[in-house]
């Protein structure tokens, strides 16, 4: 990172990585405490309406964001699993609906190879470009 861009980290944005840091130390834990752990956290629930209101849109992004910098600097493994129900976990705790997907790339490969990702009206929050990716589990 250049000098510029430590300029632009406000204290607000600081907080919000400490926050992520926190919420990925979490789900990373759920993660490895055995296969259902982390089942708890992919609830059915009703998709959420198509539109975003202003404020909850600046909540996603703000998440998306945070999430995505915590990810890079965590000294533990935050895969895209991770990201998504840390980001989870962060929406709710504001009352915005999200769902977790769960895909595999549309070509087949030489190995089996799943990604997840997390969607909040309609809007990518975490897991990157999924357009390769086909669902087949989505709460």
């Amino acid at each position: 990172m250049n000098l510029r861009g430590v300029r632009k980290i406000t204290p607000r944005r600081l907080v919000d990585v400490a926050r992520a840091a926190a919420l990925l130390g979490q789900a990373r834990l759920r993660t490895r405490q055995g296969s259902q752990a982390w089942v708890g956290a992919i609830a059915d629930r009703q998709p959420p309406s198509p539109q975003p209101s202003a404020a909850q849109r600046r909540a996603i992004d703000r998440t998306a964001w945070a999430v995505a910098v915590a990810a890079r600097f965590v000294p533990w493994r935050s895969d895209c699993l991770v990201q998504a129900l840390a980001a989870r976990a962060w929406l709710a705790a504001q009352g915005i609906d999200s769902r977790l997907v769960i895909g595999v790339p549309g070509q087949q490969g030489p190995r089996f190879e799943a990604h997840a990702w997390l969607l909040s009206h309609g809007i990518t929050v975490t897991g990157g470009d999924v357009t390769r990716y086909r669902a087949f589990q989505t709460a």
